[in-house]
């Protein structure tokens, strides 16, 4: 006879509690509270800023404020356009890289960090606004369309963020 005793099924009791420690732990974990990637959210559009020529009025540019782009890994909602699961790209720009690209400086549209990030999202193929967001800290962010930098502000937490 044996030191260890088996369960009916062969397994050891230790054997029995690692594995229901181990489901238990991955359950909890799947409910935890996840750190979102920066430019998951919903973001508002609160002010836009014309540095330059632009496709587009200053009233048609006030019709924008107010307006909402939500990304999440499974879904973006880009206006009234949702374009589902999309794919991602990030690029980190420096002021000078900035500058280089959208002819304006980060102190024109107030940012203050010395890089933002630029998330670049696709929507079955589709040019829609939104889909290029600057990210220049935690809750602020810009969208480029027609010539105008639209300022966004994240709005407060995704509710689905807390489900488990």
């Amino acid at each position: 006879m044996t030191a260890r005793r088996l369960s009916a099924r062969g397994w050891s009791p230790v054997a029995w509690f690692a594995a229901l420690f181990l489901t238990a732990g991955s359950v909890l974990m799947s409910c935890a509270v996840k750190e979102p990637a920066t430019v998951e959210g919903t973001w508002v559009i609160t002010s836009s800023v014309t540095p330059g020529i632009s496709a587009m009025l200053p009233e048609q540019a006030e019709m924008w404020l107010g307006q909402s782009f939500q990304y999440t890994p499974d879904n973006v909602i880009l206006g009234q356009t949702q374009c589902g699961p999309a794919e991602w790209k990030e690029t980190s720009l420096s002021s000078d890289d900035f500058v280089r690209e959208y002819h304006v400086s980060f102190e024109r549209l107030g940012i203050v960090a010395n890089r933002v990030a630029r998330f670049d999202v696709s929507c079955h193929g589709e040019h829609v606004p939104g889909q290029s967001v600057l990210v220049a800290g935690k809750d602020k962010a810009f969208t480029l369309w027609d010539g105008v930098f639209f300022k966004m502000e994240k709005a407060g937490p995704d509710p689905q963020q807390f489900a488990g």
